[in-house]
């Protein structure tokens, strides 16, 4: 099938984990008004990656809160629903992102499929759920539609640039 590609989109097409009929996109309550033209964007971006039937494809969606801080190490992957944890926040530091982006180009568990990542901090103790930093040797905990996977990954910090 030749040159895998990973495109990340938004969280726009993820159904809402209350389980109701709504996406991030749909509900009216979900997005700020200022984001509604990117949601609007991730939507379409979608809609031309799933209708491809001839390139090597897998789409990202990151939760709904993406943002700079600490490398946990641990987050779950999930395909059509927006993940959240157990406070309820759909929220992935991007440094952990970037971690989950590699090990998809290195597993190809999701070729010609979506795929979204999330924290589930029922993994962390009080601790790390406090101080945002894992105590032990960090785990990457991944669920896919799939039996459950656990991977080992080295939490390095990254080299000043």
């Amino acid at each position: 099938m030749g040159t895998a590609l990973i495109l990340v989109g938004g969280a726009a097409r993820l159904h809402l984990p209350n389980g109701g009929p709504h996406t991030v996109m749909s509900d009216p309550d979900f997005l700020p008004d200022n984001i509604v033209p990117t949601a609007r964007a991730s939507m379409a971006q979608w809609g031309l990656c799933a209708s491809e039937t001839s390139a090597n494809w897998t789409y990202a969606n990151p939760p709904a809160l993406l943002q700079p801080g600490p490398r946990l190490g641990t987050y779950r992957t999930g395909t059509n629903t927006l993940l959240d944890d157990e406070p309820g926040k759909s929220q992935l530091s991007m440094e952990d992102f970037a971690v989950a982006l590699g090990h998809e180009a290195q597993s190809a568990n999701f070729r010609r499929a979506a795929f979204t990542v999330g924290y589930e901090h029922s993994f962390m103790s009080a601790g790390e759920r406090q101080t945002g930093q894992p105590t032990r040797n960090p785990r990457v905990y991944v669920r896919p539609s799939k039996p459950f996977h656990r991977f080992q990954l080295p939490v390095a910090p990254l080299a000043p640039s």
